[in-house]
């Protein structure tokens, strides 16, 4: 269960309590769909709108129910059609404030991220909002989004939240697209700084990467690689960083240089590793990193060496150390 330590167990009060939310849950839910069959006819009449409630509730107690968010997108499209723009307007600020609610209380549901990125971004709706009120929303919603990722800075659906907001605003305000890029890379730098084991956060660093500074040139390559560094040796142990430091040297930024550089780059590494290694003889990932290392350089029987460490430590994955080895016979007829 989220929120409670791992290892305990909930006592016989708490356990009922539980029963008895789920029960609830369970009603709720099966009231709010049997809603769902229902014709939709405008004017909604009284009845509707009072049951209606009930999905509302629901949502709100489990926002993973994909089909009641889609209820209510046809209800919330049928009333675009026939209220007044002053109605529509105060309905789609609640449709926004019911996936606030719903996120608040569970930040990993992927339907509630959908629905409130339907209500942005979604053409048929942007008929029937103001665009002022539009761009307010979609600015003020990256705000949302560094709220939920201050609770948990690894919550992947707000990740790809943020960005889709990001590139929807970039939609209205192209002229603005340098700044905005800059200022979401700069609030992914402090999400890194605050946990280097954020694997979002350096995956985002890397798409966020080319669409503001030039990856063809040396001096971005070894400042990315500088500020990689800082983060393995302070914690060699996390490996989001090694993974990142591994896509700089064996992807895109170091495949746009020269062999000569590419080169001296990796022997550059590969003497950081070193360092690394006389503090931290087991750091399982400076090995690891270290032997990729080596393969690049084509140095296979100094690569073989540290496989063999790695498989003394680290058995478990010895299939892995097998196929590494393998690109070490390769690297010899090379």
């Amino acid at each position: 269960m989220h929120g409670r330590r791992k290892g305990t167990r909930p006592s016989g009060v708490e356990l009922q309590e539980e029963l008895q939310q789920g029960a609830a849950a369970a009603e709720l839910i099966r009231k709010a769909l049997q809603l769902r069959k229902q014709t939709l006819i405008y004017p909604l009449d009284t009845s509707f709108r009072e049951k209606y409630l009930v999905v509302e509730r629901a949502l709100e107690t489990n926002p993973d129910e994909y089909t009641l968010w889609a209820f209510r997108r046809e209800v919330f499209l049928l009333r675009c059609e026939h209220d007044s723009p002053e109605t529509v307007l105060s309905l789609w600020k609640e449709e926004l404030f019911l996936t606030t609610r719903a996120l608040q209380r569970h930040p990993k549901a992927y339907p509630a991220w959908q629905h409130r990125l339907w209500l942005l971004e979604d053409a048929e709706v942007a008929n029937h909002i103001p665009s002022e009120a539009r761009l307010e929303a979609i600015k003020s919603e990256q705000k949302l989004s560094q709220y939920m990722l201050f609770k948990d800075g690894r919550n992947f659906h707000g990740w790809a939240h943020r960005m889709r907001v990001k590139s929807v605003l970039i939609s209205v305000l192209p002229e603005h697209e340098s700044q905005l890029e800059r200022e979401e890379l700069a609030f992914v730098e402090e999400k890194i700084n605050d946990d280097f084991s954020n694997y979002s956060a350096w995956h985002h660093r890397s798409v966020l990467l080319p669409k503001v500074h030039d990856q063809s040139s040396e001096v971005f390559l070894t400042e990315e690689l500088d500020y990689v560094r800082q983060a393995f040796y302070t914690e060699p142990n996390v490996q989001s960083a090694w993974f990142y430091h591994r896509w700089l040297l064996a992807g895109a930024p170091a495949r746009r240089m020269k062999a000569h550089v590419q080169t001296r780059l990796l022997e550059d590494e590969l003497m950081a590793c070193n360092e690394l290694l006389e503090i931290e003889p087991e750091a399982k990932y400076a090995l690891q990193t270290k032997a990729q290392l080596l393969l690049q350089l084509k140095r296979g029987m100094e690569a073989e060496a540290v496989i063999d460490d790695l498989e003394r430590m680290d058995p478990m994955r010895k299939g892995y150390y097998r196929y590494l080895r393998g690109q070490c016979h390769i690297s010899y007829q090379a």
